[in-house]
């Protein structure tokens, strides 16, 4: 599942900082929820 994009912290200080980003920095980034089955039951050996 992926979350949505948002700003990455290098961003954040830019804007407050009064900083240029560099052109062709990454400014988002996109995270990803990790889950694990819920009710799994492996095959008794």
């Amino acid at each position: 599942m992926i979350e949505n994009r948002s700003p990455r912290w290098t961003t954040f200080d830019g804007k407050a900082f009064g900083v240029d980003i560099p052109e062709g920095a990454d400014t988002w980034i996109d995270e990803r929820a990790y889950t694990s089955p819920i009710g799994f039951s492996p095959d008794p050996a």
